[in-house]
């Protein structure tokens, strides 16, 4: 056998282990991606740093309806949806054709502190939290009530839910100069740190 020859073969035989090699860790890598499951971290909260909804309620009027938002421990932002419905006394069902503002109920808002985008009311200022207790967002709804005249469905009572959520105050997203607020609502935090009405 000639030299030529044999490093021919030499040659042949590297490249073979190569492409054996490939093969394998490309089923390595795709048997890998197809079976490999995914891990779920779930966080609670604890209940001094939730935020709950505080009013006042004669039975007919509920009013000063604000947000208290816990013990954090700092400053957030709030935001909360008004969702208002014709609510079974009984059962708690929810009749599908919703009660019209201004014909079956009248709402007062405070715009001058909170502004509405996309469904959500957001206040224009964070709350600071503190360590000793938790502090309010100012009033949102000043007041709320059937209208005079109004037809009520039998069976049904007007119900007003108030659903809100916080964000911490301070800080920006991994990597970032956008603020997790801007981040994770899509609102606009101007340089006093108020948050920015998109509707002029």
């Amino acid at each position: 056998m000639n030299i030529k020859k044999a490093r021919r073969m030499v040659i042949c035989a590297f490249v073979a282990v190569l492409l054996v090699a490939a093969i394998t860790a490309g089923s390595v890598v795709a048997y890998l991606k197809l079976n490999t499951g995914t891990v779920q971290n779930d966080f609670s909260v604890a209940p001094e740093h939730s935020p709950v909804i505080e009013e006042s309620f004669d039975g007919t009027i509920k009013q000063d309806v604000k947000v208290d938002i816990g013990n954090p421990g700092y400053a957030v932002y709030v935001r909360a949806a008004i969702v208002i419905t014709w609510k079974d006394g009984e059962n708690g069902s929810v009749l599908g054709q919703p009660p019209v503002k201004d014909t079956d109920y009248v709402i007062v808002l405070n715009t001058t502190e909170w502004f509405e985008e996309g469904g959500f009311y957001y206040c224009r200022n964070y709350v600071n939290s503190d360590s000793g207790s938790g502090n309010d967002s100012p009033v949102l709804i000043e007041s709320v009530k059937l209208k005079d005249g109004a037809v009520v469905p039998a069976g049904y009572t007007l119900n007003v839910e108030i659903i809100t959520q916080t964000i911490q105050a301070a800080g920006k997203t991994d990597y970032t100069e956008i603020p997790a607020v801007t981040d994770a609502w899509g609102i606009t935090v101007d340089a006093d740190k108020h948050l920015v009405d998109p509707t002029p």
